[in-house]
């Protein structure tokens, strides 16, 4: 009778000991209660000034994108998520020294919200296709605006 009490209280401490390893684990990648933790996104500022897009990466790069010269908005999603960056805008500008010039943000950048409600103001841009993008956990490219080709 000793012996498989000694089982049981072992298989109990087992399981418990378990329960507090995934515990720790979870509450590791989830941040401390109370402290608020940094998204890699949030290094990525983006501005909205006089109709200029200007995007600051954390790497130092600055890209910067008049609303004049764009030609077309993509969302950008992939199938990492949710622990890594699974969506991203792709702005794409007229050609500049015979490259487009693109600003490339991902979802979460500190002033994607300013930057959302700007291009939603743009005529014939597709909200219906930017929340059907963003809702994607597969890897494509979703045009949600393009510039109206002028008609001669």
């Amino acid at each position: 009778m000793k012996i498989l009490a000694t089982s049981t209280t072992s298989a109990w401490l087992s399981v418990a000991f378990l329960l507090l390893c995934f515990v720790y684990v979870v509450w590791s990648m989830m941040g401390k209660p109370g402290v608020k933790k940094q998204l890699a996104e949030r290094s990525h500022i983006v501005t909205i000034d006089h109709d200029v897009v200007t995007h600051r990466r954390p790497d130092g790069i600055t890209e910067v994108l008049p609303l004049s010269s764009l030609m077309s908005v993509v969302i950008e999603t992939n199938d990492l998520g949710p622990f890594v960056t699974d969506c991203f805008w792709i702005l794409i500008g007229e050609e500049r020294d015979g490259q487009p010039q693109v600003c490339y943000i991902p979802q979460g950048a500190t002033g994607d919200v300013a930057l959302l409600e700007r291009l939603q103001k743009l005529a014939g841009f597709d909200s219906a296709r930017l929340i059907e993008a963003m809702s994607s956990h597969e890897c494509q490219k979703t045009f949600v605006w393009q510039r109206p080709t002028p008609v001669e």
